[in-house]
């Protein structure tokens, strides 16, 4: 049985891209798609209503696998997304959340498709929401052929549909599930805490890290717990985090995928998750 989704479409002008994304998700992910067409300017929704009928006709004459509905769901008059894109748009995602409930109590998928034209408010707000509503996907397509795609993604022979551009979210990259498990584990955090600052002062120096990436760094597990006891010696001289103790919340954070084992080494590094769930949780536990 396939699964349905919504895909929500924020329209500023153009709709090159919103054809392409319903027979990508329907002919290669095998989606039954509801569309959810949102203008965001209130004088489109007139043309928009057109583009809405002519999908429901080319929908219904079968040329698509599976059921799919489209709506046209225009805001209201009094309620200028262009006021603030961003707080706008994020308060529309939570009222557009109550809706992605199944029969079944359980969340059906959000696909959010973006465009180069969408303001980088809604953008954004988009990736946040992906923190508080879960199964969150934000796609984008390509508008024609780009002559400057990078690497080898210009390829005429491709279809725009075989194109697709899928961006990491907080729920996808594995952000979301890490941060709420270590948010109520105030000692692994202090761990993470040492090992963000470890990276930091080893990558500043480094000639061999140009750019200072921190998760180049490969940092012993004696010069975690070297760093670790020091701070803790310094709080209060009788505490002391023993070897088994810190290896057992090493084990939590690459459980999470916070950390990496270094091959053939008693040595970690910190993933690029690491690296975004220990910025938000940096001292959090202080």
């Amino acid at each position: 049985m396939r699964e349905r989704v919504v895909l929500l479409a924020p329209v500023m002008s153009r709709l090159d891209h919103v054809r392409p994304a319903l027979h990508r998700l329907s002919k290669i992910d095998d989606k039954d798609v509801d569309v959810r067409l949102i203008p965001l300017q209130n004088h489109t929704n007139s043309k928009l209503q057109i583009f809405c009928d002519f999908l429901k006709k080319q929908t219904s004459y079968g040329t698509l696998p599976g059921s799919h509905t489209v709506e046209l769901i225009p805001t209201k008059d009094d309620f200028l997304m262009s006021n603030n894109w961003f707080s706008n748009w994020n308060l529309f995602l939570h009222s557009m959340s109550p809706l992605l409930l199944n029969e079944s109590g359980k969340n059906r998928s959000l696909v959010i498709l973006l465009s180069e034209t969408i303001p980088t408010g809604i953008i954004l707000a988009s990736s946040i929401a992906t923190l508080t509503i879960p199964n969150v996907r934000l796609i984008e397509f390509p508008v024609g052929y780009d002559l400057n795609s990078q690497g080898d993604n210009f390829d005429p022979s491709r279809q725009i549909m075989e194109q697709m551009i899928e961006f990491q979210t907080w729920t996808g990259a594995g952000i979301r599930e890490p941060i709420i498990e270590l948010a109520s584990k105030a000692e692994v955090l202090k761990v993470l805490d040492i090992i963000r600052e470890l990276a930091e002062l080893k990558a500043i120096p480094s000639k061999d890290n140009e750019l200072n990436n921190l998760s180049l760094e490969v940092l012993k597990v004696s010069e975690i717990k070297d760093k670790l006891n020091a701070k803790e010696f310094s709080q209060n001289k009788s505490k002391k985090t023993s070897p088994n103790i810190l290896s057992n919340r090493l084990k939590v954070l690459r459980k999470n995928l916070i950390i990496e084992k270094v091959s053939g080494k008693a040595a970690y590094r910190i993933t690029e998750t690491g690296l975004v769930v220990s910025g938000l949780l940096s001292n959090a536990n202080q």
